[in-house]
This record gives C-alpha cells, structure tokens and sequence, in this order.
C-alpha cells in the first residue's frame, strides 16, 4: 500500500514559470520600434476598434502591457476603467506579469485582467444576487464532478420535491437536455416530453443546480450574458456599474475567440457608460495561430470583425518585426506552412527579424519511430554536452500533434535512456483520476451550500455494497425534508442522526446489515468536522494535505485511493498484481500533481490578496493549467499546449506516419491543407534558435523549396556566422548566459565522445541509424545519471 504520507506532505518542486519573465530594468528599458510605439500610443477613440496583427514573438504582451501605462500615465484614464480580457491563463498570467514589471504595483492590480471564464465568474459572483438569489453560489463541476451528479440523479429511486425521473436519460444526454433549457433552445416541458421525463423531476434538478451555483463551463458565459441582458434592458433593475465604468477594453489573443464569447464583447462594448460616451476596444492576435476550430474557433472573425460591431470604426495596424525568429525560421514558417495553402497574406509578407544571425532549420528522417526518439535522444544529449551546459534539458521542447504520441515518447525515454519529461497539460491530471475525491473533501470543509452532494459523492466510494447508487439516491431525497438553515449545520444534522439512531440514515441503511458501513460514515463526518476546526487557522498547503490524510485513514477512503477500481471477479492473480502496480505509481503521481497544484493555487492566493480562504480560491482556481519548467527536465506537448510559448530548442517529430507532416513538405502538395498549415506555422515558431523538423521521407525526396531553406546536416557549435562568432557566441547572447569556459567545453565534448562514440561511432554522425547499432548500449544508458555529473553546468 502506498504510504500516502510520505508522497503529500514534502515540498514539491513546482518548478518556474514556463513563460519567460524578462527582469524589471530589461522591461523599463526596452526600446520599441515604430510600429510598437504607433500601437502604444494610438489614441483610444469612443466607439472605434483598434484591431493589432501581431505574428509570433513580437512582443505583442509587452506593447499590450506598454499601451495600458501609456492610457494610465499620459492620459489619465482610470486603471479600474480598463478590462483585459483572454482565453487562458497563461496570457494572463503573462500580462499581468509584464505589466507589474513596467508600472507601480497598485496601478496594475487595478487593472482587471482576466480569462473570460473567470471575468463571467466574478461578474456573476458579484452582481448576480442583485438580479437572480441564484447567483448567490458558484461552483464548478467538472466532468468527473457531473458524472457523479449523473449517475445519482438519473437513478429512478432519486426524487426531487416527489417526483422521479420516470424516463431513461444517460449523463450525457442529461447535460444536453439542461444545456438546451439554459440557453432557450428548449423548453423544460418539450424536453420532459421527449425523453419521457418527469416535467417536475427536471424542472426540480435544474433549480436544484442553480440553487447550489452548480455550473458547468459553459453557464459562467451564459449566465453571465443573461446577466447582462436583463441589466441592459430593464430599467427597473440596478446598474451594474464595473460594466458601467469600464472605458477601454483590451482583448488579447483574439484569433482563439469563439463565437460564444463574442456576445460578451459585445454586450461590455455597449452597457451605457457613466459619461455616457462610447467604448473603445483593442484587439490584438494572429489569424494564422488560430488552431482551435474544433471548439469554435474560426481564423475569418479576425478580418471580419466589423461586421459584428458595426457602430466601431475599425482601423488596423501591424507590428512589422519579430524578436523570436530568426530570417531562416521565419522564411520555413511562412513559405512550408503558410503560402501553400493559401496563409500568406501582406502582413506576414511584410514581417522582418530583428535578429542579426540565425542557421537554417535543421531536417532529420528515420524509417521508424523509434530510430527518431533514439535520434532526438541522442541529438539532446549532444547538444547539452558539447555547449558545456550553456543548453540545458529545460530549453528543450518536442512538439507533437497529440497527447498519444506525448506518452509514448515519454515512456520511451524513460525506459532506455533514464530522461524524465515534463509532459504539459498533465499537472492536472490529476483531476480525472480517483484523486479527485480530494476536491469533495475540501467541498466539505468549505462547507458551502451544496455539500451535501460532496456527501453523496464519499458516500457512494465508502458504501460499497451492492445497490448504492439506489441508496445514495434515496438518500439525497430525504435530504428534502430536512430543515437546515446553513450548510455547515449539515455535518452536526448527520452526527446527531448516527449517534441517536434516527430516521435519516436507518430508513436506508438498516443498523444490522450495514453497521460497519454506517460507523465508516460518522468516522468520516467526525473527522471532517475536526479537520474544519483545524483548518479555521491553518489555510495553507502542507496543512491542508494533513488534514486529507487524516480523513482518508479515518474511512476506508485510503483503500479505495490504493487500489484499482476496474479488477474482475475472476481476474487472474498475475494481471490484478501488474494493474496494482500500475495504478499506485499513477497514485503517486497524481497525488504529487495535486499537491502541485495546491502550491501554484497557494502562490497566486496570496499575490491576489484575496478575502476568501485558500481552500475556498483553491475549489475556484484548481482547473487552471499553466505550465511550469522542470529544470532536470526536457518538456513535451503538443503544438495546442505549447501555443504562446517559446524554447529554445524545439523539435518537431515527423516518422509517425499517422501524424506525419509529410503532405506539408512534399512538392506535389497540390491540395491546401489551412488547418494543418496554420498548426505547422504555430510549432515552427515556437522556436528561438534551433529547430529540428522530422519526417520519414529523406530530404532530397522532398519539395525543391524544402531542400532550399532546410539543412540535413547537425549543427556544430563551431559553425561560424558571417565572420562574427559561432553558433555558441549567438546561443550564449540570445539566451543572455554565461559563455562557458573551456575546461566546461572540454569536458562535455569528452563526456558526450565516451559515452556514445566509443560504443556506437556512426550515431553521431548519421540520422539514419538502425535499430540494430542501439541494441548493443540502449538498456545500459542512464542519461539522467550523466546529466546529474553533468548538473553543475546548468545554471550558468
């Protein structure tokens, strides 16, 4: 059994922020270029939009942050009278960050800058009791929250004000029904009738949702935009004066927008201003980055933007430069990616680099998939090596199209060569594991209303009899006729009611055949009224792992956390001992993930300065994935994650022929491929000095153009540019580190030579390389163990 105290209660290492933090004085003494500075200080007229194309490394978040100061210093304007407004945290987070370097503390803090998830959540928070008692509570269900909604909710033995559900509804089936009769495309009597549903049941379950502030994603934007409608036109309800103030508003990143928030855009733009002038608006993005059509993205909104704002005058302007790319990169972004398949347009045309030097991107094909991982491994390793440690495994990042391939390179890498990855997107995981009953738990001891659902949830893991999703049913029907004034009286309702032997618990559970179940229920509840007495003083991350350890061993929670879920009656001995093993280093895993996430949670709870309690801005925040380096760690994700982010070294494998790129490279691509290209363009930019690209077809197969701005040959540190220093001088400058010195480089050229020349001379010389050269060394290689010897060159 995994001793859950030993994996919760060390620090974890969080690690840094995966975007790039430029120190105070570097920021305050930038120099902008022309077209920066025409953005930055272009006057914010009412009821016109200023529409910014900024392609990648532009600095777009740094004349963003610039154009704020400049609103605020030169022309007066309120900080709490502008709104910037993203689709995720990590332009946020990127922004406010940038902008705290610029300017005085109080000034930015006064800027609400936030996701549009997080701006309806708050908007509702704070004004939605004015206009519904319903908005009173918010809470997030997440999808493994709604499938336990589900699941006791469309047992027929469940009942709500009498009635049951008297139909047959699957989870998903109930979420499209609600969503409908929340967004009007339904109603609740054409809904009932046709899934032969109690008009009653449904009618109870929905206003059981919004009583409690239970919400799905997608109800923050539409509750929010319902919010702002009947602001808008009632005169007999009060004003909603943030929206009221609000005189500039800043979308950033707009090409991901979705056409769902657009109605939110639009219904801030026209709330009546205290001075009854007009809004302006700033927009700023790349079309060509837009990769999220799957969720409603669409690359057209960006040119037609007047079309749904047809009070605004809309006048464009371009930054004209890049600070990320190098010529070389730059020309493979725009003509592979780009203008086969009809993406080039005058602005990216236009586009120059500033940087002086740069080599041409480099090619690599192998003829499976695994001679590439041995490839990028070994073409990892020499890259740290051989730049005496001015690389580390931190700069690197492998760029896939998606999560599946994400895994198996990890577990490849792992397995033969001892490299840990740092997977984006899985610090959250954890969320759709049976960690998850951690977030109930918490639930519990926020006590907010609702919790009795967090009740059902535990209930249903500790009553492991057959039928107990009947039962947990039957159980949160009787909660109807119970009268308690406030949620923190339930724990005290449930204690009294086990301790005295009364109705509610023994009408289901008779005491003879369920008392042990029922002593596991009152250890529970008596435990978690401890820990909430414990927590009154003693918010933080250590202390609330504490408290979830004490309540997982006073029930048989911590058995259920230790053990898979999915083992057969009559699985054999050898497969239920392998799925065991298997599920306990997941365990492991995501309970270190999660204790990760309270640490990140904890960090920004206490610069937010929040009059909430952790746990209480924990519950809220918990989804929010942002990114973070791993020092003793190359990163792996796929080109959606990564977008918005820089590395240095990027690789983008190519062998697997499912996801290859080849129909990209090769000369007669004569159907255009938009989306594809648009997600090329995003991986190849990613890159601030070498980038590999992969495939399984040998260059000289490929398109003439390829073979024009691509080199199949590995770059030597020593290559010199122009007559004006190596390629180590320009990685040492444009990473701003240390050049090392020449016992470092001595050292590491004869550490990458013993390690792999002396056993397999032809890997470093050949991209084409066999399975059959690495048989002989690939079980013995302990890279990470090389690199530890290696560790004191990382942080030159």
């Amino acid at each position: 059994m995994i001793n859950m105290e030993d994996i919760m209660i060390p620090e974890v290492d969080r690690g840094d922020s995966v975007i790039e933090e430029m120190s105070q004085d570097s920021i305050k003494s930038q120099i902008f270029t022309k077209s920066q500075l025409d953005i930055v200080e272009s006057y914010p007229n009412a009821n016109e939009i200023l529409l910014i194309k900024a392609g990648p490394g532009s600095g777009k978040t740094l004349t963003i942050a610039r154009r704020i100061l400049y609103l605020i210093e030169e022309l007066k304007i309120s900080p709490d009278q502008i709104l910037v407004l993203s689709m995720t945290n990590r332009a946020v987070e990127a922004l406010t960050t940038t902008l705290k370097s610029l300017s005085e503390s109080y000034l930015s803090e006064r800027v609400n800058i936030s996701t549009f998830h997080s701006f309806c959540s708050h908007l509702l928070e704070d004004y939605g009791s004015l206009y519904d008692e319903n908005y009173k509570n918010i809470r997030l269900l997440d999808d493994l929250s709604w499938r336990s909604f589900s699941s006791i909710f469309t047992t027929k033995t469940a009942t709500i004000k009498g009635k049951s559900i008297s139909g047959s509804l699957t989870p998903t089936k109930l979420e499209k029904v609600i969503a409908s009769i929340k967004v009007g495309k339904t109603t609740i009597k054409e809904a009932a009738s046709e899934f032969k549903i109690s008009e009653e049941y449904l009618s109870g379950l929905i206003e059981y949702l919004n009583k409690n502030g239970m919400k799905r994603y997608p109800d923050f934007i539409s509750d929010a935009i319902k919010l702002m409608n009947k602001s808008l036109n009632s005169q007999n309800l009060p004003v909603i004066h943030q929206l009221a103030n609000y005189k500039i508003i800043i979308i950033d990143e707009f090409q991901d927008m979705h056409y769902s928030l657009l109605k939110i855009i639009q219904n801030i733009s026209s709330y009546p201003g205290l001075d009854n002038e007009g809004k302006h608006i700033t927009i700023a993005g790349d079309p060509n980055q837009c990769i999220y059509e799957f969720l409603g993205s669409d690359p057209k909104l960006f040119d037609d933007i007047g079309k749904h704002f047809p009070n605004f005058k809309v006048t464009e302007k371009n930054i004209e430069e890049t600070f990320r790319l190098s010529d070389e990169v730059l020309k493979v972004s725009t003509e592979i990616a780009l203008r086969p398949n009809g993406l080039l347009d005058n602005y990216l045309s236009s586009i120059k680099s500033v940087k002086q030097f740069g080599i041409k991107p480099i090619y690599f094909s192998n003829g499976s998939v695994m001679e590439e991982y041995d490839f990028i491994a070994n073409e990892i390793s020499r890259l740290i090596l051989e730049s005496g440690g001015l690389l580390k495994l931190s700069d690197i990042i492998i760029l896939t199209r998606t999560n599946r391939e994400i895994y198996a390179i990890s577990e490849y890498f792992e397995k033969h060569y001892s490299i840990k990855c740092n997977k984006f997107g899985d610090s959250t995981k954890w969320v759709s594991s049976n960690i998850h009953i951690f977030l109930d738990i918490l639930n519990i001891l926020n006590f907010n209303w609702g919790s009795e659902f967090c009740l059902m949830c535990i209930f249903l893991v500790i009553d492991t009899k057959p039928n107990a999703r009947m039962r947990i049913a039957k159980l949160f029907s009787a909660f109807e006729t119970t009268e308690i004034s406030e949620p923190d009286k339930l724990i005290d309702f449930m204690l009294d009611d086990l301790s005295n032997n009364g109705d509610f618990f023994s009408s289901i559970y008779k005491p003879v055949e369920f008392k042990h179940i029922l002593a596991t229920f009152k250890n529970f509840l008596e435990q978690c009224r401890t820990e909430i007495e414990f927590q009154k003083d003693n918010h933080n991350p250590k202390s609330i792992m504490e408290s979830l350890l004490r309540i997982t061993r006073s029930s048989n929670l911590l058995e259920y956390l230790n053990n898979p879920q999915d083992i057969s009656i009559d699985e054999s001995e050898a497969s239920i001992s392998k799925k065991t093993k298997t599920h306990r280093k997941d365990l492991e895993t995501n309970v270190i993930m999660f204790y990760s996430s309270l640490t990140i949670s904890y960090r920004k709870f206490l610069e937010a300065e929040s009059d909430k309690n952790f746990i209480d801005f924990f519950l809220r925040s918990y989804s929010e994935d942002t990114p973070v380096i791993k020092h003793d760690m190359i990163n792996l994700s796929t080109v959606h994650t990564a977008k918005g982010l820089e590395f240095p070294v990027v690789f983008i494998p190519g062998a697997m022929p499912r996801f290859s790129w080849n129909s990209l490279y090769t000369s007669d691509n004569e159907k255009p491929d938009p989306s594809k290209g648009r997600l090329l363009y995003v991986a190849t930019t990613r890159t601030k000095s070498l980038l590999y690209v992969g495939s399984s077809e040998p260059l000289n197969n490929l398109s003439p153009k390829m073979n024009e701005l691509f080199s199949d040959k590995l770059p030597s540190f020593n290559s010199k540019f122009k007559g004006q220093g190596t390629l180590l001088h320009t990685l040492s400058t444009d990473l701003n580190r240390v050049y090392p010195n020449e016992s470092k480089l001595s050292e590491g050229a004869k550490l990458y030579a013993n390690f792999f020349k002396k056993s397999t001379p032809k890997l470093a010389r050949s991209f084409s390389t066999t399975s059959k050269i690495y048989a002989g060394y690939r079980s013995s290689i302990q890279m990470q163990v090389l690199f530890s010897r290696f560790g004191r060159f990382k942080r030159l």
